[in-house]
């Protein structure tokens, strides 16, 4: 994710992420982590397709929801976002949100 990149570069720790990382036991796969942290990045890919598929469709959105809260049980946070929602403003919050929580990384 390049636009992570860009939010990230002064801070070593937090500009690298960890991707398509799985939760075990079970399948889920999450698009990225942030290293050092308990937060889970996830990028809801066709969401506006007309033919409502993947994420979009009933299966799709209810896979969802037994996704995020798989992740929330484990102890985790999932910030969800669609391909239309990745870019500077949104990522910008989500880095001064985990130099808030996190402040050694940053």
């Amino acid at each position: 994710m390049l636009l992570w990149h860009e939010v990230a570069k002064g801070s070593p720790r937090l500009s690298t992420l960890e991707c398509e990382v799985q939760l075990p036991p079970r399948r889920f796969r999450y698009d990225f982590k942030i290293p050092g942290t308990d937060v889970l990045v996830e990028v809801n890919g066709g969401t506006y397709h007309k033919k409502r598929l993947g994420h979009s469709s009933a299966a799709g959105i209810a896979r969802d929801y037994e996704k995020s809260n798989y992740c929330q049980m484990k102890g985790w946070q999932q910030f969800t976002y669609d391909t239309k929602q990745v870019n500077l403003h949104n990522l910008q919050a989500l880095y001064d949100y985990i130099c808030k929580r996190y402040p050694h990384l940053c």
